[in-house]
């Protein structure tokens, strides 16, 4: 099962997000939920369905997560702070 989500902020489209509900026929016949994401520079939206409620008719989940890019930007800084400071001449001993 997919969806087609449009998301609007203010009467203007921010996004079309695609979320699935995969059936997978094996032994235990396990049902998958995939997320649709849509990434910017400033914010993360997550869309999952989660169970139908009548035919054509689904529960979702929304999710708006703000900054999450910066976060991994600032994980990299530090990264690349200590790669620095170790290269550093200034701190190596010289024994």
């Amino acid at each position: 099962e997919q969806a087609q989500v449009l998301v609007n902020k203010q009467g203007k489209q921010v996004a079309t997000l695609w979320p699935e509900k995969r059936y997978y026929h094996s032994q235990m016949r396990n049902v998958m939920t995939e997320a649709a994401i849509d990434v910017t520079p400033f914010r993360d939206l997550f869309l999952a369905m989660g169970e139908q409620v009548e035919p054509g008719v689904w529960n979702a989940r929304l999710q708006y997560k703000p900054g999450i890019r910066w976060i991994w930007l600032g994980a990299l800084l530090m990264a690349l702070g200590g790669v620095l400071s170790v290269l550093d001449k200034r701190y190596r001993s010289e024994s």
